[in-house]
């Protein structure tokens, strides 16, 4: 090998490390504007087994909507839930077409994907901690709702307060 391919060589080898850094990075970037441009609200929630909340490292729980079942002129795909109200408070949820929502929704959900069974990881250490707290507290989850009608789950509150300023100072760590 002559010194111009050993210098191309080395340098096809850093280009190859630097590239999934690249990525990653711009994955995070995304995830992060995402985030930001998205309407948060807490949602109620209720446990999806009550016998067994705690399913491995995760919560397995269903969003408690607070609305009547849709109507025939709202089924399967073609439903949406409306979504009225200040950011990070409950808001008022109403079932609509998808194809023309009110302007007055703040957010607009899948009405398939908002009533599906949810999971909540949580970490291993505080798992039966939290299970004891949610049994006696209100539990809701921070709904990070995109423009497209997708959602993402934020942080779990149990009455009010982020779970981990509750659960953590509970736990003995030695």
């Amino acid at each position: 090998m002559n010194v111009p391919e050993a210098e191309t060589s080395a340098r096809m080898k850093w280009v190859a490390a630097f590239i999934p850094v690249v990525c990653v990075a711009l994955l995070m970037v995304r995830g992060e504007v995402r985030s930001a441009a998205s309407k948060k609200y807490l949602i109620p929630i209720t446990g999806y087994d009550p016998r067994d909340l705690l399913h491995g490292q995760y919560i397995r729980f269903r969003f408690k909507w607070g609305v009547e079942a849709p109507t025939s002129s709202c089924e399967g795909p073609r439903c949406c839930l409306c979504l009225r109200g200040d950011e990070m408070t409950r808001p008022e949820v109403e079932y609509v077409g998808c194809e023309a929502p009110p302007d007055t929704c703040g957010a607009v959900l899948s009405g398939v994907e908002a009533t599906r069974r949810q999971r909540y990881l949580v970490p291993e250490h505080a798992g039966h901690a939290l299970e004891a707290e949610l049994r006696d507290r209100d539990a809701s989850v921070e709904v990070q709702c995109s423009g497209d009608g997708s959602f993402a789950l934020g942080e779990l509150y149990l009455d009010g307060q982020p779970w981990r300023e509750i659960v953590y100072p509970a736990l003995q760590f030695h």
